[in-house]
């Protein structure tokens, strides 16, 4: 597989939930025509498989083939009647009481990258995500509140005293890692 294809395949897995041509073809470095061939090129290797490359006009994700939606059905469903895991626990405890937060100052609090524990949470409704410019956001959704048994974050357990000490502490780690750079 073409390295600069590779490259493509990468960028959008871990995008996620879509990324737009350009932030794309920054991030692989090419210019928009090369993205095509490169798009082209990944769809083809990929015809065969159980992962499309879908195209909206404005952003592009891999995503399950579609033949495979019962099953993928299927799956989400037995997913979404597992218990949480720990992981699960904690980053949904950071979202409920900092959210909106940047998924970089998730990973960062973290120290981990959480993009499978977010698709997970997303799968179950629990948050949702969206896109300032380039920059993930996410946030409770309302089947978190629902669950909870809230009607707004705020009523959450020492909403306001949790919540600062989050944001402290993405502070803290953000100074430690630009120390550690210099």
């Amino acid at each position: 597989m073409d390295s600069m294809v590779q490259k493509l395949e990468a960028v959008l897995f871990a995008g996620g939930s879509g990324m737009t041509k350009r932030q794309i073809a920054k991030q692989v470095g090419c210019s928009d025509a090369q993205l095509e061939q490169l798009l082209e090129q990944l769809r083809e290797q990929r015809a065969e498989s159980g992962v499309v490359v879908v195209d909206d006009g404005r952003q592009v994700v891999l995503a399950t083939h579609p033949s495979l939606a019962d099953f993928m059905e299927a799956v989400q469903r037995e997913e979404a009647a597992a218990p949480l895991s720990k992981a699960m626990q904690e980053t949904l405890s950071i979202i409920a009481y900092a959210g909106p937060i940047a998924k970089v100052d998730l990973d960062f609090l973290r120290g981990v990258n959480t993009q499978y524990t977010l698709r997970r949470l997303l799968v179950r409704g629990l948050i949702q995500d969206e896109r300032k410019g380039r920059t993930r956001l996410v946030s409770p959704a309302t089947e978190f509140l629902l669950h909870m048994g809230i009607q707004r974050v705020e009523e959450l357990s020492d909403y306001a005293q949790v919540r600062q000490k989050i944001l402290d502490g993405v502070q803290a780690v953000k100074k430690r890692a630009e120390r550690e750079e210099v």
